[in-house]
């Protein structure tokens, strides 16, 4: 996040991707950032500065830092979030009930299977216990267009604390000079299609000319070393078949003596559909609340069928987390609080797709937990099936925290062609234009007859 993006809590890292930052109208840049390792999240900001940063932004910074590491040096079992909230306020007292200036009220929350989770972190008469994975996020926010934030993922121990994100956090370690060297990557992936051999290149160029030690290709599955074609280029070749998700971010990883670069690229491939079967009425889930901590799983199973993906026709409301996972319930992506009419998901590998909804800020949310949601078409690939045909049976099953129930949904086989992804509206209008049509027709034919 940088310039007025630093006013959100999270920014939007999709609504500008070819945004440059300017350093002379945007010195400062914030960055919040995590990573899935076995099943388990983790959270991390950082706010850096360019030259043009002003001693004020220097100052508050320095006040962040300061009381970070006064909370983190306070963080035990048995300790009360109300106490760390008061040592936040002690530390950051210089900028309480300042004009043009605000706190985060809400300082950090617990990191698990889901990057926040309870507790939240805030004036609140609750304890630590040992083995609390939480992440510890004070910030300033400043109306003039800029703010600071620093955040580590911590466990509590039996001692104290142990911080899991090895970051640096002093000035001198986030501040980023006209001089530093940096490397540069061009990344081309050609023929990323099921059944097609993919190529991947890598170009690099680095302004300080340094030797490169070796660069590798992460495919989603694992790290391969890529071939040294010439000079600064690479490239690497390997079969796609279904166990790739329609839509992957892949990395590249470049190999220095003293640092490590890495980039990412996102490929996606489409599938020729070999079945489908609509939901008419649709699958429609209104009005549920879930307790904090709950969560709701529905699993839509096709036998035999090498990859699946699923349509929202509608989709609103305040859920926290919304997954959508293959057979082994690993993610292939992450809908954070979507809303939106005639939404498909990526194409899963496998013959199960799972939408996985789970509530963690209720608080956030104003204590709503409804959220509503509409499921009206499946559709799946099948090798050994001739492209477009239909499916009549698709078992559904919903999951919840307590009960679980199986329902089979069995529509009529069809050879009419599936109805296209369009918005109502648009089929309002062709419905409109038709009539209109046909109305000028029959005047044309009466006025011949009068003739």
């Amino acid at each position: 996040m940088s310039g007025s993006e630093l006013s959100e809590a999270h920014g939007n890292p999709f609504d500008d991707t070819s945004h440059v930052i300017d350093p002379t109208t945007e010195p400062v840049v914030m960055i919040d950032m995590g990573c899935k390792y076995n099943g388990f999240c983790s959270d991390v900001t950082r706010t850096f500065f360019y030259e043009t940063a002003t001693q004020e932004m220097f100052d508050a910074y320095n006040a962040v830092r300061i009381a970070h590491e006064a909370v983190l040096a306070a963080v035990g079992p048995g300790v009360q979030i109300s106490d760390l909230d008061s040592i936040l306020e002690v530390y950051l007292t210089n900028y309480t009930e300042v004009p043009g200036v605000s706190l985060l009220t809400y300082w950090g929350h617990g990191v698990g299977e889901y990057v926040h989770e309870l507790p939240l972190l805030y004036n609140v008469a609750e304890e630590l216990q040992v083995d609390d994975v939480i992440a510890i996020e004070p910030g300033i926010y400043f109306e003039t267009g800029w703010a600071v934030r620093i955040e580590d993922t911590v466990r509590v121990t039996e001692t104290g604390v142990e911080v899991l994100s090895h970051v640096p956090r002093a000035l001198e370690d986030v501040m980023i000079l006209q001089n530093q060297p940096y490397v540069e990557a061009d990344i081309a992936v050609t023929d990323y299609d099921y059944g097609s051999e993919t190529t991947v290149e890598v170009s690099l160029s680095d302004t300080a000319s340094r030797s490169v030690l070796g660069v590798d290709w992460f495919d989603g599955y694992s790290w391969t070393p890529m071939d040294h074609v010439v000079s600064s280029h690479y490239n690497f070749s390997y079969e796609v078949d279904y166990s790739y998700s329609g839509r992957l971010e892949c990395l590249s990883r470049v190999h220095l003596a003293n640092d490590t670069y890495y980039f990412r690229k996102v490929v996606a491939s489409n599938v020729e559909t070999s079945g489908y079967t609509v939901f008419n009425p649709p699958i429609q889930y209104s009005d549920t609340i879930i307790p904090p901590g709950s969560s709701l799983t529905w699993s839509f199973v096709e036998a035999g069928a090498e990859m699946m993906r699923i349509r929202f026709r509608s989709m609103s409301g305040g859920f926290d987390q919304l997954l959508i996972e293959d057979a082994s319930s690993h993610p292939v992506i992450d809908y954070a609080l979507v809303s939106g009419t005639y939404l498909w998901t990526p194409w899963v590998s496998g013959d199960t797709l799972k939408v996985h909804i789970v509530q963690t800020e209720p608080e956030f949310l104003g204590g709503v937990d409804a959220f509503s949601f509409s499921i009206d078409r499946i559709e799946f690939f099948d090798a050994d099936l001739p492209p477009q045909t239909t499916t009549t049976a698709t078992t559904v099953t919903s999951t919840t925290s307590t009960t679980t129930s199986i329902i089979t949904t069995t529509t009529t086989p069809s050879t009419s062609p599936p109805p296209p992804d369009e918005d109502p509206w648009h089929t309002l209008t062709l419905a409109f234009m038709g009539s209109v049509v046909f109305v000028v027709l029959v005047v044309v034919f009466i006025q011949k007859r009068r003739i």
